[in-house]
């Protein structure tokens, strides 16, 4: 088990982490194969041009319920994102990062995934949800260590001739910063390359998309759900809308925060 110490020196140096065996290989089974559906479902609903350029990724994956909505219980998957945001981090986004056989995708290109640097404080982690082998061959994610602070993207050569290749197996997570310079590699083989992209962030910032609005909007039964994922999900963190809202007793505000 990863020592929170280590991780977090990891992440403020490195600028990432990978810990194995963060949730079970049934899991990733399970994760794998709903995965692929939902990436079916959601391009059906793109225009060509769009499902072109997007093909292998579920903007948001939790409105497809079930398996998505179980990994916020997976405590040692969970934990260190707290360890770094705190226990009150919410989804910014859960999405995937698949690449078919034979393909790449529009993420294999050097870049960030967030603009935004405050030196020594972190309002954003991200962890990629291994649910095959990542292999050389069918497209292990390239990442320079200690780029997280430069503003510029490093020059094509530099980048390739010191980033490291995440190597691992499923059921492996990376946590990442997610200012890190990075890019994905083609899929050179007959199979999927599947995993889930999820981005936390602090409870008082925006969520990329209105999840408890969208989850309203579903027929996923929310009372099934337990109150971590209902808080990771963001559903403690909606501002009130009125008065009468914001005078609740807190157990029952849509905006609960943390007493110190």
């Amino acid at each position: 088990m990863m020592h929170k110490d280590d991780f977090v020196h990891a992440i403020n140096t490195k600028g990432y982490c990978i810990i194995e065996d963060v949730v079970s290989q049934e899991f990733v089974a399970r994760m794998g194969e709903k995965l692929l559906h939902a990436v079916e479902k959601e391009s059906q609903n793109h225009s060509p041009e769009h499902r072109e350029r997007n093909y292998g990724r579920v903007l948001m994956c939790p409105i497809y319920g079930g398996t998505f909505l179980a990994i916020y219980d997976k405590e040692k998957f969970i934990q260190p994102f707290e360890w770094i945001l705190d226990e009150q981090c919410i989804t910014y986004t859960l999405t995937s990062s698949c690449i078919p056989p034979q393909d790449k995708i529009y993420t294999c290109r050097i870049h960030v995934d967030y603009p935004r640097i405050i030196p020594n404080y972190h309002t954003i982690l991200a962890g990629q949800l291994l649910l095959d082998d990542f292999t050389l061959e069918n497209g292990a994610t390239w990442l320079l260590p200690n780029s997280q602070h430069t503003v510029e993207m490093p020059d094509e050569d530099f980048f390739y001739a010191n980033a490291e290749r995440l190597v691992a197996k499923k059921g492996s997570c990376c946590y990442f910063n997610p200012r890190l310079w990075h890019a994905g590699a083609p899929n050179l083989t007959d199979k999927w390359r599947r995993c889930l992209l999820l981005g936390m962030i602090r409870p008082w910032m925006k969520q990329r998309l209105d999840i408890p609005r969208m989850l309203a909007q579903t027929d996923i039964d929310l009372s099934s759900l337990s109150e971590k994922a209902l808080q990771k999900l963001g559903f403690f963190s909606q501002p009130p809308a009125s008065y009468e809202e914001y005078f609740q007793p807190l157990h029952k505000r849509k905006f609960k925060q943390v007493v110190v």
